[in-house]
């Protein structure tokens, strides 16, 4: 009788630990799952122009457009509450889990895994594998490097056309620019700006705008950001706490990541592209200086001293709005922007931005090649 006894009780052990095994197993294919979306997509990256006809071309707008017809339309942003909502969720699981005392390693590595297989894929399949198709660069025929000599006399070029442009709605050299515009004005210029540069560049057609005032633009300034896409609303989110002369170039730099276009160097170039190219001198003004200080930057770096010799040829109320920008940001430092940048340069690497953020200084190349229209 003991030893049918004995044999029952080892028998619902070894039913409970067989059934705990499989049910670890069954958790840890969500490592490996992780593992083989990563690889899969490093094997796709292989084949842009597969990538290039097959998603950017047949899937992406399709899928891009429904999403901002879909929030298109509601006056505040979705995404900013959708980023919202998760953060109070997964602050909700961990203060929950620890006060019933059933928060292990393992436990949480395993959620974890979770929580990343299906983060991973909705990036992927809804915008990130646009990181792996082909750059926008080839339609230019954009030339990877420049010379010094060229670099200096595209960006004297660019002075000209700014100070004559600042003269001409300021009235005076030394008359600090002041956007007139409200956000939301800016924004359906913007839109408007897209559809006049789309004559010239087809590939930038822009229906079914979903551009919105981001609800953590605060935030975002002590994050060193001026805005951000959201690829899952496929919302264009702008910070509308920036100096207002940025907005209109910044505002076309994130509608140009719903039009699929990922890199932070090519988004850049067709925010300047666009604005440069539009019939409000506002928007012009935004993307010369843009520009501008881009050239500036770089020039520094390749021949160290002659960016302030350059500095001393533009209008003084051009060089004020510079002044406002750093202002802005040393207002806004802190150790947040030092991990969201250091996150962010981690993010780019990781898609394929060899530079990470220094691949925001490289559309200079895009714009020396492309030089400026008379």
């Amino acid at each position: 009788m003991l030893d049918l006894f004995n044999f029952r009780n080892a028998a619902k052990f070894k039913i409970r630990y067989l059934y705990k095994m499989k049910k670890t197993l069954w958790q840890y294919r969500f490592l490996f799952l992780l593992l083989a979306q990563i690889l899969l997509l490093q094997l796709l990256s292989q084949f842009p122009q597969t990538i290039e006809s097959v998603y950017s071309l047949f899937f992406y707008p399709y899928w891009s457009q429904f999403f901002r017809i879909l929030f298109g339309f509601v006056p505040f942003s979705i995404g900013d509450l959708l980023y919202l909502v998760l953060i109070l969720y997964v602050v909700y699981w961990l203060w929950s889990t620890l006060r019933k005392k059933q928060l292990s390693l393992k436990h949480l590595f395993l959620s974890l895994c979770i929580f990343a297989n299906l983060f991973y894929f909705l990036f992927n399949f809804s915008w990130g594998i646009q990181y792996h198709s082909i750059s926008i660069h080839q339609h230019f025929e954009v030339k990877p490097n420049y010379t010094c000599d060229a670099l200096e006399t595209f960006t004297e070029q660019l002075i000209s056309k700014t100070n004559a442009l600042h003269l001409q709605i300021s009235g005076t050299p030394n008359t600090t620019y002041v956007n007139p515009y409200e956000s939301k004005t800016i924004f359906e210029k913007a839109v408007i700006s897209y559809q006049e540069a789309s004559v010239k560049f087809p590939f930038l057609a822009y229906h079914h705008p979903s551009v919105k005032a981001s609800l953590i633009s605060q935030p975002l300034s002590y994050m060193g950001f001026g805005g951000y896409f959201n690829p899952f609303t496929h919302e264009a989110q702008v910070n509308i706490c920036i100096p207002k002369y940025n907005m209109p170039t910044t505002t076309l730099h994130e509608m140009a990541h719903q039009l699929g276009i990922a890199p932070e160097n090519e988004a850049n170039f067709i925010g300047y592209l666009v604005s440069i190219h539009s019939s409000d001198v506002h928007f012009q003004y935004s993307g010369l200086t843009f520009g501008l200080k881009y050239c500036l930057r770089n020039m520094e770096r390749l021949s160290p001293g002659r960016a302030a010799y350059l500095l001393q040829k533009i209008n003084p109320g051009v060089v004020d709005n510079f002044i406002e920008t750093e202002k802005f940001h040393a207002a806004h430092q802190s150790p947040l922007e030092w991990f969201s940048k250091h996150f962010y340069d981690f993010f780019l690497k990781a898609n394929q931005q060899a530079d990470g953020l220094m691949g925001y200084n490289n559309f200079v190349a895009a714009m020396v090649s492309t030089g400026l229209e008379d």
